[in-house]
């Protein structure tokens, strides 16, 4: 099997040296044995917040505290959680002890300056101020202000390295980073000291050579070597061997590490020969308790060798630890707690301990039915147990299942990892992880090979335990396209323009998609109702899953913001069947300036398709382009790529061919089939695509041609059907063809024998002639016999406009036929002189006359 390498949440290849927060989250998996036993403490809890006593050696604000410090190690975003800081939160407190475990779940500035205020000349603190130091308090102090974040540099004590053997301590330096003071305060034989940041120095580079004690080096971002944020490793080596005591510090512009640098010293000055630490210092009485709380404090700053070895003295047969007496689950979870942020792995040296832990466990989730033991046996197995297999909630592109396909060089899987994690693993040693403990989300960025790639990604807990591993088969294929899909809040209408190279469902969409994706609806002709998959809130979802394929058009609900990419093979031109009534459509690749008009014009006339519409996310409103009279009207929105469209089909439509980009194809807009005309010369117009730039003729006439719409103009002659055909040529000689058939009728009316029919026109002047008239003039020419023409209103406006209203009768001895005449009008003033300029005064009339 490949190796896997362990990142925790910094990307660094070490382990940390404490317990990492976890949170269980909808999606975080959590062992049966984990659950059951926050299922015993949320029933156990008070409405207060608060927790009972039952163990005689703790008080009701001790227990609730430890509850508390547990729940945000494993469930911070829980309601129990967030009721045990109130409580924890309220209480008015005094000690130290009492301060630094509300500072673990409260993060307190006020009491962690209260805590520092009381410490004491020889660096410890006692139970409040005043008070003689003891291991016990300063441990929790220390161990609390790293929780709450306070700065702590390092320290050593008697540290003995052997010839040619180093001692390695990191500090975290934090970006406003001052200042760093490595002080050796005694040394026997002689070290060398280096320092870098990331990673463990090695041998070449710079170096400092320290033999006498009570020397300072001091770093700032401008020495050299220069000072750097981050983890800073600091390495003393002894070429011949050397004993030597040190501190670390470091200062910001508001604050400094030297308050717990102290408590650390004092702590490492406490130890006991034994290996481990007693009440106070070097007291020869090591108790696991206060053992436990100065490792935790101490972290990586001692050797491990000797505290390891105090506790596994302490294994009783059987498994279990104690330090008086039987084994109990309580000391049992301290012993392996001890182990574990000492670096050892629990299950290889004390694997009979964890399940002495394990099977203590009763059938109501409880240790012992004790709210302050379980909280004690919570951590012990989070910290110590093998985690199990992470989950996976998107692998770059399939959905569904850990396999996928995808056509990029690096791709992106992420997940939950299980309650307890410490850090993720994986065989790819190039892919960056991050792992946010708050949440516990990973995400594993990953370069891909061509052809199969197997990621194997694996949980780790504080003791370095790997967990189960959950694979992954990356296929990159380079030859596939991406379709990528960009949602904003609201609805969204989506068109696959792809067949997805993974199967893909409306509920492995929701998940590419992430959190912010709410349903997946598609339109279902059979039933005349949406097919729909929604997410629960929880991690599921409701509705019955279907799977969606290419020209698959879906509407997409979204909560916010969210994009994702589908790989396959772009769908070709192909055809689809149309039902009567709505239709869900999508146009994989249209040709370029396809409007909906011209997709309306593609299926057909008004009596065959009424209306297509689209859903514009932007003004949060329909836009409809529809038939009217024969004509499109509405809004004309582009048709594009990767949109859902609905179609109002008014009859069915088998094997409708999809325009494409590339597919040579011409439709006649303007006229529609079947349209009476009544002038000359014709304006016709349409929609053509193929390879650019396109020919279009109109029964021979040369179009002009704008993107894929063009307008040509035709001379009618002859009264009756007239056939309209449009011809296209792209530019690699492919051709299509569209035709259909007009009615020419240029006469203005058609007037039956013994009927009239009256109009208004309008002819022109001046508004200074117009004050000068006082008769107008009409002359008559080629009215035939039995009709009448008669001006039945003249009126005069000031811009210049004449309006006449007029009455044309046909007697019933008029002979049926074609007829033109005309009549022409004219102005004059007072004195019967005609009046100039005037245009349009001509009116010709064109009708026929029938029986």
């Amino acid at each position: 099997m490949n190796t896997l390498y362990k990142l925790t949440s910094y990307g660094i290849a070490v382990l940390s040296a404490f317990l990492l927060s976890t949170v269980a989250t909808a999606g975080q998996p959590v062992a049966p044995d984990i659950s059951a036993a926050f299922s015993y403490l949320s029933g156990q809890q008070q409405s207060d917040g608060s927790f009972s006593v039952s163990t005689p050696t703790t008080t009701n604000y001790h227990t609730t505290a430890r509850v508390a410090q547990s729940l945000s190690q494993s469930f911070p975003g829980s309601a129990e959680f967030s009721l045990t800081q109130t409580f924890v939160s309220s209480n008015i407190l005094s000690t130290n002890e009492d301060l630094a475990r509300r500072l673990f779940v409260t993060n307190s500035a006020v009491d962690l300056s209260v805590i520092q205020a009381s410490q004491n000349a020889d660096g410890g603190y006692g139970a409040e101020t005043g008070f003689s130091s003891n291991v016990l308090d300063t441990a929790i102090v220390v161990a609390a202000m790293k929780s709450a974040g306070a700065p702590v540099g390092a320290a050593g004590s008697n540290v003995i390295i052997p010839a040619g053997g180093a001692h390695v301590v990191t500090v975290e330096v934090p970006t406003d980073v001052l200042s760093m003071n490595i002080l050796i305060e005694s040394v026997t034989g002689s070290v060398e000291v280096r320092i870098a940041e990331g990673a463990e120095p090695g041998a070449a580079g710079l170096f400092f050579t320290v033999s006498t004690g009570n020397t300072f080096i001091t770093l700032t971002p401008t020495t050299s070597p220069s000072l750097l944020p981050g983890t800073n490793f600091i390495k003393f080596s002894a070429p011949a061997g050397a004993t030597l005591s040190f501190s670390v510090n470091y200062a910001t512009p508001t604050e400094t590490t030297d308050a717990a640098t102290g408590a650390l010293q004092y702590l490492l000055m406490a130890q006991n020969t034994d290996g481990g630490w007693g009440f106070q210092s070097k007291d020869d009485d090591s108790r696991l308790y206060y053992s436990y709380w100065a490792v935790k404090a101490l972290g990586n700053r001692i050797d491990t060798t000797a505290q390891t070895a105090y506790v596994l003295a302490n294994e009783q047969a059987g498994g279990g630890f104690s330090d008086s007496g039987p084994a109990t689950v309580f000391d049992s979870a301290v012993g392996l707690l001890t182990l574990a942020n000492s670096g050892s792995n629990s299950l290889a040296v004390a694997p009979d301990s964890v399940t002495f832990v394990e099977s203590a466990q009763q059938i109501n989730g409880s240790f012992g039915n004790d709210a302050f033991v379980t909280a004690w046996a919570l951590d012990a197995l989070l910290g110590v147990r093998s985690p199990i297999a992470p989950d996976i909630t998107s692998n770059g592109g399939a959905g569904t299942g850990q396999n996928f396909i995808t056509n990029l060089g690096v791709t992106t899987i992420t997940g939950f990892a299980p309650v307890g994690t410490a850090g993720i693993a994986v065989n790819n040693p190039s892919a960056i992880t991050t792992y946010d403990p708050t949440t516990g989300q990973y995400v594993i960025t990953v370069n891909l090979s061509e052809g199969i790639n197997t990621v194997q990604i694996a949980a780790f807990n504080l003791s370095g335990t790997l967990g189960d591993i959950i694979s992954v088969q990356a296929t990159r294929d380079s030859s596939l396209i991406g379709q990528n899909i960009s949602l904003i809040q609201g609805l969204n209408q989506v068109g696959l323009a792809l067949t997805p190279a993974n199967g893909l469902s409306a509920q492995g969409l929701l998940s590419l998609l992430g959190v912010n994706a709410t349903e997946v609806q598609q339109f279902n002709t059979v039933t005349g109702q949406y097919d729909s998959v929604k997410t629960d809130g929880f991690g599921g979802y409701t509705g019955s899953d279907f799977s969606l394929s290419g020209l698959a058009a879906i509407n997409v609900i979204m909560s916010g913001a969210s994009a994702t990419s589908v790989v396959g093979d772009l769908v070709t031109a192909g055809t689809v069947n149309l039902q009567a009534g709505i239709n869900a459509l999508t146009i994989p690749n249209p040709p370029t300036s396809l409007d909906a008009f011209g997709l309306l014009a593609l299926i057909g006339d008004e009596t065959v398709v009424s209306s297509m519409q689209r859903f514009n996310p932007t003004s949060g409103q329909f836009e409809t382009a529809i038939y009217s009279g024969n004509l499109t009207t509405g809004v004309n929105f582009a048709i594009e790529s990767g949109i859902g469209y609905y179609v109002h089909m008014q009859v069915a439509l088998t094997e409708f061919v999809l325009p494409d980009n590339i597919d040579v194809s011409v439709a006649i807009s303007s006229p529609i089939n079947g349209a009476t005309i009544t002038s000359s010369p014709l304006v016709v117009t349409g929609v053509a695509s193929g390879a650019e730039p396109l020919t279009v003729t109109v029964n021979g006439v040369a179009a002009v041609v704008t993107g894929n719409n063009y307008t040509a103009t035709l001379p009618l002659t002859g009264a009756g059907v007239i056939p309209i055909t449009a011809t296209v040529i792209d530019n690699v000689g492919a051709s299509a063809s569209s035709s259909i058939n007009i009615t020419y009728n240029f006469v203005d009316f058609v007037l039956p024998v013994g009927t009239n029919t009256s109009g208004i026109k309008s002819f022109f002047t001046t508004p200074a002639v117009i004050t000068q008239v006082a008769f107008y003039t009409q002359a008559i020419s080629g009215l035939p016999a039995g009709m009448t023409y008669t001006t039945d209103v003249f009126q005069l406006y000031g811009d210049g406009r004449v309006q006449v209203s007029y009455t044309i009768a046909a007697s019933s001895t008029v002979v049926p036929g074609i007829y033109i005449f005309q009549v022409t009008y004219g102005l004059s003033d007072a004195s019967s002189t005609p009046l100039a300029p005037l245009t349009d005064n001509v009116f010709t009339f064109k009708f026929e006359v029938v029986p």
